[in-house]
């Protein structure tokens, strides 16, 4: 794959300046303490990917529709988008202390999920469907202390996020509203 994130942005898309002001309540123990416990889950994520999407469309079935692979989740685009999901989680945790790639990079893939109209809704059964596969990999030692902290980092992800859908979405609208007139 040519980049990290295909997408049906052009590159004009891509490179907007970045609207998004990145702020992070996570200190260095916390950071440790995130990519630590990343550590034990990284090495078989396709399988905890699956997991955490098992999870997700348990909460919320009807989400299996804004996949091309529907309720087959045999077919190999969902262990594809299984993968990409976790990498997408590899990313953030290498980068937490790096907005200058991470925030771009986040907003690339809002920008990409900007078509599904997402909320914040779709982005919560996520983050439950994360905190609980993690909860389950690691077991006593995923602490309320380390909830809290991979809590936080998911809302950076999902902040980062949602602020590129929506913008991105606006932009459109406004666009299309001035080639109107």
């Amino acid at each position: 794959m040519g980049s990290l994130f295909s997408s049906g942005t052009n590159s004009t898309d891509q490179q907007q300046p970045s609207k998004f002001k990145f702020k992070s309540d996570l200190n260095d123990q916390q950071i440790k303490a995130i990519r630590s416990s990343w550590g034990k889950v990284l090495p078989n994520k396709e399988e905890h990917g699956k997991l955490l999407f098992y999870k997700v469309f348990e909460m919320a079935p009807h989400l299996k529709d804004l996949f091309p692979f529907g309720s087959d989740l045999t077919q190999p685009q969902f262990t594809e988008h299984a993968l990409r999901v976790m990498n997408t989680i590899d990313l953030a945790v290498k980068n937490l202390d790096n907005p200058d790639v991470l925030v771009p990079a986040l907003e690339e893939l809002g920008r990409v999920h900007a078509m599904f109209q997402l909320t914040n809704r779709e982005f919560e059964y996520v983050g439950q469907a994360l905190l609980s596969v993690l909860e389950e990999g690691l077991g006593e030692a995923f602490t309320p202390a380390l909830k809290a902290a991979w809590t936080d980092l998911y809302a950076i992800i999902t902040d980062i996020m949602v602020t590129a859908i929506t913008d991105y979405n606006a932009d459109k609208k406004d666009n299309k509203t001035n080639k109107e007139y």
